[in-house]
């Protein structure tokens, strides 16, 4: 009960982290400040899409096309991708809590299977491209990680025109080109600034703490821009906590898609007692250049024990920094990375403010081959809430196809 109102609390404080909100350039006096956007300051691609059947290629209600992505990419353009295998990630073998699997022999020897037959086919994969050491045209970084948690798959870079062979390998179920996405903007003009010591009022949750649903024993995964561990707004540490840094050593004896597990490297405090950096691949999850993750994690947990408290000012905070340090940018590859870790360490809530459209795109698990070659989050979100994942996002903007003219 406390998890499902904790996840109802965090939908409507989505709507104002994600939608409605971007960092304002001047902090308010409580250090947090937002600007309130309303639906006539959106820029055109988060206004609402207009279902119009078509032929060929995507568009948006603008008249901007998202085309086929062979009119993107040449053949010999370098990219990042994603590789989904058929076989089922944990998510689907867990009979109970996944954290709780993924750490019992029975989970960490099917972890095992999972990476090596990843490291088979990656290599047979290689095989076709060879070697490849420039950087990809549509990633941020180099980086490659292993899914296992909510997708068996991986992250690896391979010539564009390669992918068609690499699809028909055994064992390969799909291949995306990951999709590079830019930090949330901030629209509208200085007169919508309010504080963020009012926001929890906003959505009622201040009379939900009243009844004591204020995140006791829950942690909340945040995967956007960082944190900042000496504000203000986190200076509270949380009581009963779900994890203590025992707890989080003893997680980390798996493998996680981030590769750490040295507790030391991650562990921040009480309050947050996981931050990684997937964006730039070290364990600084530090906001820099950009205060939208801090923005967010105050409306989420926030409490200084005085005059501002976030929804669940109790609960504590998994902190998956999802955009590169200064440039503001994230893909695909990055954001299933965060995922993939905040489901394996059993956060109860997963919030992903993360701007449209980065995260949000459905195009359907049913139809293969509307899915084929875009990833698609609707099959990754179901698994996860299935398992007891309670992920917070905004409503998925649906790209559909437009009538011929």
């Amino acid at each position: 009960m406390k998890k499902r109102l904790l996840a109802c609390l965090l939908v409507l404080s989505l709507f104002a982290t994600g939608l409605g909100f971007a960092p304002a350039a001047q902090a308010a006096e409580d250090g947090i400040a937002a600007q309130w956007t309303t639906k006539e300051n959106l820029a055109p691609a988060d206004r609402e899409i207009v279902l119009q059947p078509d032929e060929g290629t995507l568009s948006e209600d603008d008249g901007s096309r998202i085309s086929d992505e062979s009119v993107l990419y040449q053949d010999s353009d370098v990219v990042t991708v994603i590789v989904e295998l058929e076989e089922q990630p944990l998510l689907t073998r867990a009979s109970g809590d996944v954290e709780v699997f993924a750490a019992s022999a029975q989970g960490r020897a099917l972890e095992q299977d999972l990476r090596a037959a990843q490291e088979r086919i990656k290599g047979k994969i290689r095989a076709i491209s060879g070697a490849v050491s420039t950087q990809s045209v549509n990633g941020a970084s180099d980086l490659e990680y292993s899914y296992t948690t909510v997708l068996n798959g991986f992250s690896m870079k391979l010539p564009y025109g390669d992918i068609a062979e690499a699809r028909q390998i055994d064992g390969v179920k799909r291949i995306f080109v990951a999709e590079q996405y830019s930090l949330p903007t901030t629209y509208g003009e200085d007169e919508y600034t309010i504080s963020m010591s009012s926001s929890a009022g906003m959505v009622g949750a201040d009379e939900a703490n009243t009844l004591g649903y204020d995140g006791t024993g829950t942690i909340v995964a945040v995967l956007d821009s960082g944190f900042d561990e000496d504000h203000e707004a986190f200076s509270v540490m949380p009581e009963n906590g779900k994890y203590d840094k025992a707890d989080i050593a003893g997680m980390l004896q798996g493998e996680l898609s981030c590769g750490v597990s040295n507790v030391d490297e991650v562990y921040i405090n009480e309050k947050a007692p996981f931050g990684y950096d997937y964006a730039n691949g070290d364990t600084d999850a530090n906001a820099v250049g950009e205060s939208h993750g801090v923005h967010v994690a105050g409306t989420v947990a926030g409490n200084n024990g005085d005059d501002f408290r976030g929804v669940a000012p109790n609960a504590q905070l998994m902190i998956m920094k999802v955009f590169a340090d200064n440039s503001g940018s994230t893909g695909d590859d990055i954001i299933l990375a965060g995922l993939d870790d905040a489901v394996k360490l059993g956060a109860d809530a997963v919030n992903l403010s993360l701007g449209s459209p980065a995260g949000f795109t459905e195009y359907g698990d049913e139809d293969e081959e509307e899915t084929d070659g875009y990833l698609t989050y609707s099959g990754v979100y179901t698994r996860a809430e299935e398992a007891g994942t309670n992920v917070m996002r905004p409503p998925p903007r649906i790209i559909t196809l437009r009538e011929p003219s």
